[in-house]
């Protein structure tokens, strides 16, 4: 009879700080990009619409800077909704029912994948930036959700036991 090594409850307990920390350095981190890259687009969008209003003062340039305005925005939101739609309808919404759902038992097909957490960190970049009335609060449960599991299906060996 072969001898199995048990592990002590503190390695353990040490095992799952580490995980839970990592977990909420790349969360952390996947956050901090998701403001960097709004920003970024909403500046971008801010720049050229007063450069067209300054462009010269006439009335023909303030509806040239609206019209960019709309259509930036109109441009961000779509390319968001299309890619929801078509690659990954598990990123549609804010995923906190969702998130509500699977704890309570509820069986949801393909909403924790590597796909979905793109799609999501991505769509909520553009939507927000396109200056739709959503927030990052729910998204990030749920993204943050995902990066947890994808976190535990990673190949190291002390990662099983969790």
């Amino acid at each position: 009879e072969t001898l199995q090594k048990k592990k002590s409850p503190m390695k353990t307990e040490m095992l799952l700080w580490v995980v839970f920390a990592i977990i909420g350095i790349l969360v952390g981190f996947i956050a901090f990009a998701l403001a960097i890259a709004e920003e970024y687009l909403t500046e971008v969008k801010i720049w050229v619409t007063q450069h067209f209003m300054q462009l010269n003062h006439t009335e023909g340039a303030i509806y040239t800077a609206f019209g960019f305005y709309v259509i930036y925005s109109i441009i961000l939101s779509s390319l968001a909704a299309v890619l929801t739609v078509y690659i990954a309808p598990g990123a549609a919404g804010s995923g906190i029912p969702e998130l509500m759902g699977v704890l309570n038992g509820v069986k949801y097909p393909n909403i924790f994948t590597k796909r979905v957490l793109l799609v999501k960190v991505i769509g909520v970049i553009l939507a927000v930036s396109g200056t739709l009335c959503i927030g990052k609060e729910g998204p990030l449960a749920h993204i943050g959700a995902i990066v947890a599991i994808l976190c535990l299906e990673a190949p190291f060996g002390f990662m099983a036991q969790f």
